[in-house]
């Protein structure tokens, strides 16, 4: 197994982090913001197998705990999950086209967003902001349209890293 990858879409996921937090925060309202790393996750979900899979799925999860000031390992724990979801999905789906990745994208947005609210209403705290229904299907809406953009060139990352680590095998 060689490294290149797992790091490649590490890196691509950190950045995503970085951007969001710094750039995208003043560009537009929050709720308008997409959640470009869950389009992200959904990508290497469908792509990644085994454990580089699921160690991405941690990583991103940690590492949006850590940019984003919600309680420690809400995300964490709703990245793994749907990480695993996804994955059973895809390995008894085909989820290649276009339109079947937006839909998925939509659903799984719909259901971090409501995940990370009943996790963070379990833990009582206060400050999490409480988006209404309307505005977490905005919210999906805009990270399925932003598939468009995000996974051709995702798709390009993909086949520029296999292509320099060896040949790419998806497990069925």
């Amino acid at each position: 197994m060689t490294w290149w990858p797992f790091l490649v879409f590490l890196g691509l996921g950190w950045l995503i982090l970085v951007l969001q937090s710094t750039v995208m925060s003043y560009i537009g309202y929050g709720i308008l913001q997409p959640d470009l790393l869950l389009v992200l996750l959904v990508h290497t979900s469908v792509h990644r197998r085994g454990a580089a899979g699921c160690a991405l799925a941690v990583l991103f999860g940690y590492l949006m705990d850590l940019f984003s000031g919600r309680p420690f390992g809400t995300s964490l724990v709703i990245y793994v999950c749907l990480y695993f979801v996804i994955r059973l999905l895809s390995l008894r789906l085909l989820l290649q086209g276009r339109t079947v990745q937006m839909i998925l994208v939509a659903i799984f947005s719909l259901v971090s967003e409501v995940g990370s609210t009943g996790l963070a209403r379990l833990a009582a705290i206060p400050s999490v902001p409480r988006l209404s229904l309307l505005d977490m299907a905005i919210r999906a809406a805009i990270n399925a349209v932003v598939v468009l953009a995000l996974f051709p060139v995702l798709a390009r990352i993909e086949s520029s890293v296999s292509h320099k680590s060896g040949p790419f095998q998806v497990s069925a």
